[in-house]
């Protein structure tokens, strides 16, 4: 999706293209991507660079990179995804230079690298009750500033729980790290 608006893509099957899966790049804004089957990528599952999205209830599995990456993708809405299996030094979900995002019940499991990664100029992100288990490295991990990090559940993850490296201000309560 390139300079698209108000799209709402639901209940579909992107399996084994050969660069990321989806898409949603430019002026896109207010597009729904809701209840999709995102496996077997080429490279990430889904790539966002634009503005106020929703990615929502979709089942993310065994691309070659990461789950999910927004870079300078702001006002973003992620909920309630499943992102598995990302491999090749990938991370589940990154976050990079992106702001304002609301990043809420999704589950991630056995992702190669960072199940969560936060890094560049993100702030104002919010990371709320996500489940992220059997990650083999870091469960969470930012080297970003004013963010919160509420209410996750982190468990046997090889590396870390949780890992904070040059972030000033960011507000972590509530999380559960075993």
């Amino acid at each position: 999706i390139t300079g698209a608006h108000l799209n709402y893509i639901y209940n579909n099957t992107f399996d084994s293209n050969s660069n990321d899966n989806v898409i949603i790049t430019g002026t896109s804004y207010n597009n729904t991507i809701d209840s999709n089957s995102i496996i077997n990528g080429a490279s990430r599952g889904v790539y966002i660079s634009s503005d106020s999205n929703n990615i929502t209830n979709n089942y993310i599995n065994q691309n070659k990179s990461h789950g999910i990456y927004s870079l300078n993708g702001d006002t973003n809405r992620i909920i309630g995804n499943t992102i598995k299996n990302s491999w090749s030094a990938a991370y589940g979900l990154w976050l990079s230079a992106a702001k304002n995002n609301y990043i809420y019940s999704n589950n991630l499991d056995s992702n190669v690298d960072y199940q969560i990664y936060i890094s560049g100029v993100c702030l104002n992100n919010i990371i709320d009750s996500n489940i992220v288990i059997n990650g083999l490295s870091c469960g969470i991990y930012s080297t970003s500033d004013s963010n919160i990090f509420r209410n996750n559940y982190l468990d046997q993850n090889s590396s870390t729980g949780m890992y904070f490296s040059f972030g000033d201000s960011n507000i972590i309560t509530g999380n559960t790290v075993k």
